[in-house]
Order: structure tokens, then sequence, then C-alpha cells
């Protein structure tokens, strides 16, 4: 921040040409008038009417090298600061204190005591009419010669101008075109600090809040960011930082109720899967053998088994897969039932003894079961049982069951008479 106000300096009132000059010591003094001749040269018309015609001389204070210079020489002719505690020792009609960015104007009251008109000027840094708008960086001591001037006589006088340091903002220091991409971590890297040591907060507007973050998957694009630091002073400085932001995509994800899938022979199979792409973006699935690109697949006997399949999703960038276990299981089918003979026949008092075996395709336990005439495998006929009779075989795995009819026919076999006690 700059300061700009009115320095007003110096009412002071200087005599610009003397029209008596003492010249020797203040016991002999001569009095008279100094003028220019026709030739540019003092000369002194004394009162008594004497012509003294060109002066070696000139008058006391009027530098015989530099009539335009009546101080000291300072060195300082381009006005550059200087240490005044290293330079001669000087006599400063006045001492100027400042602050770096006040505007500084010289305008002293100068009288001429003949009325003639007088012409000021300053010496730099000042400009000729005394003006000199400070500026950051200007800091220092300068000497400021100021000349009036009747166009005769020249009167002189330094004035030390002691522009002082301003106080700083903080110093940010940070690239301001940055690069990151969506879910990366990212800092700013700004460094921040105060060259006066005060102490300073630092604040983050616009796209984010602080100087570490992760863009989100939505954020692509050009941001801006202002970083702001103040001192304890209220000095403040900020710096605009323009983030692009790279936008990533990301391969569509793939999901599955269960990591396997059972089915039964036969079936008409398709694969429960879901796909969703998080950039929004349209994705193509696909399967592996022995499915169709439709997702599908007629199963048949035989297909019994486990197939390991893979569903691929794409989104025309990237590939994302999974595996899913599809187990095909046979349909269980009915026990196997042998019978030796499905027709017997057998005499009243014979031993009948069904041949039956029975098996399972999927090895399951079986069970056998007789029914209707017999229920046994094994019966012992008697006299009284001649006829024709129908036995069932049951062969059973707890879920399904085959059954077989045995024709069994018992003959009736004479016996002799029997005498009967009496």
């Amino acid at each position: 921040m700059k300061y700009a106000f009115m320095v007003v300096l110096l009412s002071l009132f200087v005599l610009a040409s003397c029209t008596t000059q003492q010249i020797g010591n203040t016991d002999s003094a001569i009095t008279g008038n100094i003028v220019l001749d026709e030739n540019n040269n003092f000369v002194l018309i004394v009162d008594n009417g004497t012509d003294t015609g060109n002066q070696s001389d000139v008058p006391s204070g009027v530098d015989d090298q530099d009539q335009s210079d009546t101080s000291q020489n300072t060195g300082q002719d381009d006005g550059a600061s200087f240490d005044p505690d290293n330079s001669p020792s000087k006599q400063y009609y006045s001492e100027i204190i400042v602050t770096e960015g006040d505007l500084v104007e010289f305008s002293p009251e100068v009288i001429d005591p003949d009325g003639d008109d007088i012409s000021i000027t300053f010496s730099a840094p000042l400009s000729e009419d005394g003006v000199w708008q400070t500026n950051i960086g200007d800091a220092g001591t300068y000497e400021v010669e100021m000349t009036a001037s009747d166009g005769l006589l020249v009167s002189k006088e330094l004035v030390l101008l002691v522009v002082e340091r301003m106080n700083r903002a903080p110093t940010i220091e940070c690239d301001t075109v940055q690069y990151a991409k969506e879910g990366e971590a990212h800092s700013l890297g700004c460094k921040i600090y105060d060259v006066e040591g005060d102490e300073f907060t630092v604040s983050y507007e616009g796209f984010r809040s602080e100087a570490f973050f992760t863009p989100t998957f939505t954020e692509a694009g050009e941001q801006l960011i202002v970083v702001r630091a103040t001192d304890s002073f209220n000095q403040e400085n900020e710096v605009a930082i323009t983030l692009f932001v790279e936008d990533v995509n990301r391969e569509p994800l793939v999901y599955f109720e269960s990591p396997e899938l059972t089915v039964l022979e036969g079936d008409l199979v398709t694969i429960p899967v879901t796909v969703a792409d998080p950039d929004g973006e349209d994705v193509s699935v696909s399967y592996s053998t022995p499915f169709s690109q439709d997702g599908t697949w007629q199963t048949g006997e035989g297909d019994a088994g486990t197939y390991v399949v893979t569903v691929s999703a794409f989104d025309g960038v990237m590939t994302s897969e999974r595996e899913i276990s599809v187990i095909v299981s046979a349909r269980n089918e009915p026990p196997a039932l042998l019978i030796g003979d499905t027709e017997i026949i057998v005499e009243e008092g014979d031993l009948i003894t069904l041949d039956v075996s029975a098996f399972d395709p999927e090895d399951e336990e079986v069970t056998l079961t007789v029914s209707g005439w017999m229920n046994e495998l094994s019966y012992q006929t008697t006299f009284t049982d001649a006829g024709e009779y129908e036995v069932y075989v049951t062969a059973s795995d707890g879920e399904k069951e085959t059954t077989a009819t045995v024709l069994v026919t018992v003959l009736n076999v004479n016996r002799p008479p029997v005498f009967v006690q009496g």
C-alpha cells in the first residue's frame, strides 16, 4: 500500500540577491553594488564611484570555480541515497523524514529585498519544481539542494531528506499456474514469509480453502485459488493461482450378488451382474465361454460341472473384469432297479426270494421297500397260499423312486389224507 500526501517543507525566507557584500575583514568594510558587465563578469561598484573592474575574487560565499554553487560539494549530484554518518560534517537547513510511498513537495517561501523575480530549483531526487513521488525501494537518506536565483545572484541551502522504509506486506512465492489430477493429492507449495519478521495469517479462497487437498472426480477443469497473507499491521498481499485439474477416467465397476451361481442341467442360465461407470459413460459388457455375448447359456445333459466365467466391462477407454463360478449340477435321476425275474412260479410250501438290486446315478443312498402281497424280499409260502399275486419293489434315493412289479404264482400242492386219532 502506498501513501500519497504532500509534505510541504521549509517556509523560509532566503535572501535571493545581496546588494551589499562584505569583503575582507569587518574592520575595513567596503560597500557597493555587484553587477554583471557586458562580458558577464562580476564587477563591484563601490560607494566612492571607483570601478574595480574585473575581479578575480568574487563576493564572499560565491565559489570562484562555480558561481552557482555556494554550498559544499556533497558528491550527490544525482540525488542518490547516502550515509550522513560517513559524510563530512555539514550544516543542514532542515531535516525532513517521510515514508516510502509519500509525496514529497518542497514549497519554500523566498523573498527578494529588491522585489526581483525569483526562480527556485531543486536537486535530485526531487524534480526541478521540488516534487518527488517516493516508491517502495526508495528508502534512504538524501541531500537536496535548494537554489534561489534572481537572475544575477543565487542563494543555496541543503536539506537532509530521510525516506524511511514502509512496512512490507508478507511475501508469497507460488507457481501461479499449477496442474493436478482428479483423485490425486496436490499441494500448492507456496513459500510465505514476512521480511520484517512480523506475524501474519494466511487464507486460501476460491476452489479450495487449504493448501493441501485432493480434487474429486467431478472437479476437472480450470480452477482459481487466491492465496492471501496479512501481517499484524494489516499489510496484505495476495497471489492468484490458476489450477488445471486433469480429468481422470475411472474403470467401470462389475458387481455380482454372489461369487457363485448354481444351476441344473437343462436350465437356461443368465448371470445376475450389475455394471456401472463412475464417470457416467456408456459401458459394453461381454462374457467368456460357454456364455453367449448376450450373457445367456442353455445347459443340457452332460453339462454338469464348474465353470469360471469372466465378465468384462468396457467404457471405451478402460476395461474391468470379474470372475464368477457357475456350478451346473446334474438333474437328480431316480435310482435304477434291477429285478432278476419279474414272474415267479412256486408251489405251496416253497420259499420265495426276490432277486432285486438297485443303484443311484448320483451315487446317493438307495432304500428298497416291498409292498403288495409281500412286504419283505423273502416269503415262506403256506399250503393256503395257492394263487396269483403282485409284489411291488420300490427303490428310492429320498427324492425320486423307481417301482417294479413282480408277478408271483403259488401252485396248489395236493397233500395225502390224514387219519385223525379217535
